[in-house]
């Protein structure tokens, strides 16, 4: 009754213990009113098909997130209701490819999927939705590569989240297209190939995730100066050279991760540039000179987590009682150096220290 309301345009029942199939609705002869319809974060469970919501063209939005639907994502949403723009089913049980039907929503703007049983590779016909601007399959058991022709076409992309999946192969050049793009998320796939470019011109980039992948070459040569972005996350990853000075032109990073990696040398002083940095994590690499290091670093001085362990193997941890600084530390993690020497009375100055490894 509530849905089939022709005065009711907006349905929100999300955060409570409904539950139950959802039931094909009897055909209206003046068609339903409901144009956003937020079932999220229920008990509801059940084939989530097509045929629940043949009569609803007027239907914009809906979020059937959180919940417990078993069977495909519907292909026809949008020839059913032209004017669809937004269809969210993270977290679910929904299983089989991503429908290419889809790519026939000429309005679509928001798609999330994530953390489903998706399999499958993203059909070529999606990218013919251009008017999405968040594409969001996180979780899933997706595989392909990106292709640069087929990605070139969602110019209004701001969020393009595919982590942990099974996607290989390269970042493609033509990413660098996507002016409007804040968040890249690639994590946890089987992706090689150096970093592209072009990524460089995505100038509102304001997240970069690629950590757990075989990504690969030359770090510095990447420019990262033209980049606004607040969190970089390169862990795990075949990444050689030294950290490159164009991130010290990053003045918005309040996040970098660069562990388990390749890299080597010393820290620049320019690091200190980074006023915002609240979290460094730069173990498990080839860097040299903890002392130079920690008296750069105390510089950060909005620094909460700094991890750099497995480095600057067999030296010796800095003594000195004069040593100041890191004042906002809680997380410190020196681990696996074989370091030598005294634990140095400096340590017990860091009055809001929680864990130190």
């Amino acid at each position: 009754g509530l849905v089939s309301s022709s005065s009711i345009i907006v349905l929100d029942v999300s955060f409570n213990q409904l539950s139950g199939d959802l039931h094909e609705l009897p055909s209206s002869t003046h068609g339903y009113s409901l144009q956003v319809l937020n079932i999220s974060s229920n008990l509801f469970t059940g084939q989530f098909t097509s045929t629940t919501w043949k009569w609803m063209q007027n239907l914009i939005a809906l979020n059937a997130s959180n919940n417990s639907f078993t069977g495909q994502i519907p292909s026809h949403l949008c020839n059913i209701s032209p004017s669809f723009s937004v269809l969210e089913l993270c977290y679910n049980k929904l299983s089989g490819g991503i429908p290419p039907g889809l790519g026939n929503c000429s309005k679509l703007r928001v798609f999330k999927a994530g953390h489903n049983n998706l399999s499958g590779t993203l059909p070529e016909q999606l990218f013919n939705a251009t008017s999405l601007e968040c594409l969001s399959f996180s979780s899933n058991g997706i595989q392909g590569i990106l292709d640069g022709t087929h990605i070139v076409k969602l110019s209004n992309l701001v969020i393009l989240d595919l982590g942990e999946n099974k996607f290989s192969g390269n970042i493609p050049d033509s990413i660098g297209q996507l002016k409007r793009l804040q968040e890249l998320r690639l994590d946890y796939n089987n992706m090689s190939g150096e970093l592209p470019s072009t990524l460089s011109n995505c100038t509102n980039l304001i997240t970069i995730d690629l950590k757990n992948n075989s990504f690969s070459g030359e770090l510095s040569k990447f420019n990262f100066s033209t980049l606004h972005n607040k969190t970089l996350d390169l862990l795990y990853n075949n990444f050689t050279g030294t950290i490159p000075e164009s991130i010290y032109s990053c003045r918005n990073l309040t996040a970098l991760r660069l562990s388990g990696n390749n890299l080597q040398g010393q820290l620049s002083p320019r690091i200190g540039n980074l006023k915002a940095l609240t979290f460094l994590s730069i173990g498990r690499n080839n860097f040299t000179n903890i002392t130079n290091t920690l008296q750069i670093l105390k510089g950060c001085t909005n620094l909460t987590t700094l991890l750099i362990g497995t480095n600057f193997r067999g030296e010796i941890l800095p003594q000195d009682d004069t040593f100041n600084g890191f004042e906002n530390i809680q997380v410190l993690d020196i681990e696996k150096c074989l370091l030598s020497g005294n634990i140095p009375l400096w340590i017990s100055k860091l009055t809001n220290l929680e864990i130190l490894v």
